[in-house]
């Protein structure tokens, strides 16, 4: 048997080198006939033009994503500086302090947030 490179694998015997070349060429494909190798050829340049236009559709689709993100920031309103914001006292007061009340009022006792069952597992574990 001969390896890619042309020289002989020391390990195997004349016997096995030609056991191994008819295991070889029993397992070897067909040669195809000349309508065979054009339909392959033509299926495989296909493929090949599909890949090279998926490819060139998603660059397109990707500059078109860059160009949207850059006129989005270049056009978005301006926020207004801290110091500004902070500028006009009880302007949002009223409506932090109800938001702050309602998440004050729904904050459950923590005694009272357990299950009876959990309750008594707490007491066994914690001691009280």
């Amino acid at each position: 048997m001969t390896t890619d490179d042309g020289d002989r694998d020391p390990r195997l015997s004349p016997a096995d080198e030609a056991f191994v070349r008819r295991i070889a060429s029993a397992y070897a494909p067909p040669r195809p006939s000349a309508p065979q190798r054009a339909a392959f050829m033509a299926r495989l340049d296909a493929r090949f033009e599909r890949s090279r236009r998926r490819r060139q559709g998603g660059a397109l689709v990707a500059a078109a994503a860059a160009a949207l993100a850059a006129f989005a920031l270049l056009h978005a309103p301006s926020q207004a500086p801290p110091a500004q914001r902070a500028a006009a006292p009880g302007a949002g007061s009223a409506q932090a302090e109800a938001i702050l009340a309602l998440a004050i009022a729904q904050e459950p006792a923590s005694d009272a947030a357990l299950p009876e069952d959990y309750e008594a597992i707490a007491g066994v574990l914690l001691g009280g």
